[in-house]
């Protein structure tokens, strides 16, 4: 389980993608939705009655209020009648292709992956779930530039490369007030981004060089982070 530090935002989004990606049984093993309660939590009888829920019912599972179980089960609902990706989802799911990882080397460096979701399209299409205020191409565009999706993306891409052949990488951007698919939007990086990106892991990986190195000698190194990025071309 994770710390009970982890942010509700942070739960949302991990619930959200277990709901989604591995389906109920898997997401009822990990959280538990409170009820919508009949009595007042502040007061003591609902305090107690509240405690003794958690006791029996959460049971150590992750708690998720009911306005945030449903939020989730919503979004779900939403990315599962998607007509694109909705059933590549369930055919990712059914071949056991979800949040699975993979790792490769370069230059001596062990490096990981934890794949979304991964079907076969004649080439290794991956799915990678990301929630969005806005999941429009302009607003998405800017979202992606300044959380570095394309970084992500090119990490992506050469571990599954390196490990399973050719691979298209498809970002699915969901509206966290979605009500529909319509709040569903499908993206692929263009070759520019993705070439960016790559400069961008690249730098990256030099400065872990940098840093094993320098422990060998015993040297200080600059660990900083690779130098903005030019605005995706999606």
């Amino acid at each position: 389980m994770r710390p009970n530090a982890e942010t509700p935002a942070l739960l949302f989004g991990r619930a959200f993608h277990t709901l989604t990606l591995e389906g109920e049984a898997v997401f009822g093993r990990e959280y538990a939705v409170e009820p919508a309660w009949n009595t007042d939590g502040r007061t003591k009888r609902g305090k107690v009655v509240r405690r003794e829920w958690l006791q029996h019912e959460a049971r150590g599972r992750a708690v998720l209020d009911a306005e945030t179980g449903a939020a989730v089960a919503r979004l779900r609902d939403c990315v599962l009648s998607h007509r694109w990706i909705g059933p590549r989802i369930l055919e990712a799911r059914a071949r056991d292709n979800v949040e699975q990882s993979v790792w490769w080397s370069t230059d001596g460096i062990e490096q990981k992956a934890r794949l979304d979701a991964h079907v076969d399209d004649g080439q290794t299409t991956v799915i990678d779930l990301k929630s969005a205020v806005d999941a429009s191409p302009r607003a998405f565009r800017f979202a992606a530039r300044r959380l570095l999706y394309h970084l992500s993306a090119a990490h992506y891409c050469a571990g599954v490369y390196t490990t399973l052949g050719p691979v298209r990488f498809v970002l699915v951007a969901v509206e966290k007030d979605a009500v529909s698919a319509d709040g569903v939007a499908c993206y692929q990086l263009t070759r520019g981004a993705l070439e960016k990106g790559e400069e961008l892991r690249q730098g990256v990986l030099e400065r872990i060089r940098d840093s094993i190195e320098a422990r060998w000698r015993g040297e200080a190194v600059d660990l900083g982070y690779p130098s903005e990025p030019a605005p995706l071309d999606l």
